[in-house]
């Protein structure tokens, strides 16, 4: 089923609607919006009186059949509450560890604001979800929403695995975690089975591809999307350029970037590192003081498939230096 069609009949089972408010509420063309409504006219989905958009009995019957969930408002008061029960989740969290796993942890408003944008973009309700790596926790934050159909995360540190999987058990939730390493292709059983998937590579071109070509191998299709963080501390205009063309060359295309959404509190890792990095090209001929202030953040990204899925990487590829390092990682 097309995207269009569930979340029109997602929005029109909450109440009926003009014709102008799906056209001001859903990111789609004016020719997009009609074709489809013409169509679901024809199939007696939906009718039209006074003016407004009604789903019909057959209409209601298809949305109860293909299990589509009647639209919320993920707004303030939403994200207040989810953002209370995922502190409430998350106390007790396993740490942060730079070796070996380069790991850090964005503030817990931020993976909750995560969650709740993909809830805005119908990226959450009944939708199965993978995540490649989650020392965020996002997972949960997604799982406490009880929208999604299933959620799995795919980490290489038992730790969080294990933290996520006792969470979900005590508290009966449609999420799971398996160890796997981003080295390995995604089993058979998982590829082309998921919706949404959501990644935090790390920033090097080569280590983006890797993570990034593992999910798209995991989406269904045309209309599956995915989500990343990118900052422009790491990355440069030169490595942001080469970074969407690898994703616009796999049939996405890009329809949101959140600036600065994310941020990592000091303390979690070293500030500068261009003296271990043999790959630097370029280092401070000053003293750089370590930070005191949180400087450290990330964008997040949205990409939508539109084409048929090409995958940038397949077979088995090993992790080295150059994963974690280029000459702007500094």
């Amino acid at each position: 089923m097309k995207r269009l069609r569930q979340e029109l009949i997602s929005l029109l089972k909450k109440e009926s609607e003009t014709f102008w408010f799906f056209s001001g509420k859903l990111p789609y063309s004016t020719r997009e919006l009609i074709q489809e409504l013409n169509e679901m006219h024809k199939e007696d989905l939906v009718e039209t009186t006074d003016e407004k958009i009604h789903l019909t009995e057959k209409g209601k019957k298809f949305a109860e059949e293909n299990e589509i969930l009647t639209a919320i408002e993920w707004d303030e008061k939403f994200e207040k509450q989810l953002l209370e029960k995922f502190s409430a989740a998350v106390k007790n969290r396993p740490k942060a560890l730079t070796e070996p796993f380069d790991q850090g942890i964005m503030r817990e408003k931020d993976s909750v604001q995560r969650a709740v944008l993909m809830g805005k973009n119908f990226d959450v309700d009944s939708k199965n979800i993978l995540i490649i790596g989650d020392d965020d926790l996002v997972s949960i934050a997604l799982a406490l929403t009880k929208r999604a159909k299933k959620i799995l995360v795919l980490e290489i540190d038992e730790r969080f695995n294990n933290f996520i999987n006792d969470f979900a058990e005590k508290n009966s939730l449609e999420l799971k975690a398996v160890t796997w390493s981003v080295e390995e292709e995604l089993a058979p059983e998982l590829r082309k089975q998921f919706d949404v998937f959501l990644s935090d590579p790390v920033e090097t071109f080569e280590g983006i591809k890797l993570f990034l070509g593992r999910g798209m191998s995991a989406l269904k299709g045309i209309d599956s999307c995915f989500y990343f963080g990118l900052t422009s501390i790491d990355s440069g205009k030169e490595k942001w350029h080469k970074i969407e063309e690898m994703i616009l060359n796999s049939g996405f295309i890009f329809t949101e970037i959140v600036k600065d959404q994310a941020f990592y509190p000091v303390g979690q890792f070293d500030d500068y590192q261009a003296e271990k990095n043999k790959y630097a090209k370029v280092k401070a001929e000053f003293p750089v003081p370590k930070a005191k202030e949180t400087y450290f953040r990330s964008n997040f990204l949205r990409c939508l498939a539109v084409k048929e899925i090409v995958p940038p990487v397949k077979g088995q590829i090993k992790l080295d230096e150059k994963m974690y390092w280029d000459e702007e990682i500094i």
